[in-house]
């Protein structure tokens, strides 16, 4: 009688394991299906804001990457969104959208690029040297001499001859191989 029990409770152990087994795996299943539709989703709202950009209706562009937001955030969709805010003259949101980029991918030099760039008319040039040194503490050693020839290239524009020629210094440490471009 004993050995039927056991057998019984081994039964009825290993139904379940199948039911669980069952249940994850359709779970699983379930996930996967709905990632996929976000990813549809989320693809599909980044064609459209892409193509409301490309006919110049920035503000549907904005709409629409801001619902692709709802299936994450990621860092080039807030770079879509500086530049549509950015092309309507908006650089309060395009700053804040950049920013966001930012916080989300640090060592992407572009972002600090653009920060520079957007910034360079309306902040202090000490402000500037704090989005420089963010950017540069921050960026991949690969890129971190487009940052560098960006903001002395800004710093001569600007008028700040003798911090244009460290940051030239600056340059020719850094990739010493094209030390002859940077003087």
């Amino acid at each position: 009688k004993n050995n039927k029990q056991e057998k019984v409770v081994q039964e009825d152990n290993s139904k379940n394991e199948e039911l669980n087994l069952e249940n994850t795996d359709k779970k699983d299943v379930i996930e996967s299906v709905e990632k996929q539709v976000d990813t549809k989703k989320y693809q599909e709202f980044m064609d459209l804001g892409d193509s409301s950009v490309n006919k110049k209706d920035y503000n549907s562009a904005i709409s629409y990457y801001n619902k692709a937001l709802s299936f994450g955030e990621k860092d080039v969709v807030y770079a879509k969104i500086y530049n549509a805010y950015l092309a309507n003259k908006d650089i309060k949101n395009a700053t804040i959208a950049l920013n966001k980029a930012i916080t989300i991918n640090p060592s992407y030099t572009l972002y600090h690029i653009w920060s520079l760039e957007s910034q360079s008319s309306i902040v202090s040039y000490d402000k500037l040297v704090e989005i420089y040194k963010n950017g540069y503490s921050k960026s991949i050693k690969e890129s971190k001499i487009n940052l560098i020839t960006t903001f002395a290239r800004m710093s001569e524009d600007l008028g700040k001859k003798q911090e244009a020629i460290e940051l030239w210094k600056d340059a020719q440490i850094v990739s010493p191989d094209k030390k002859d471009m940077y003087q």
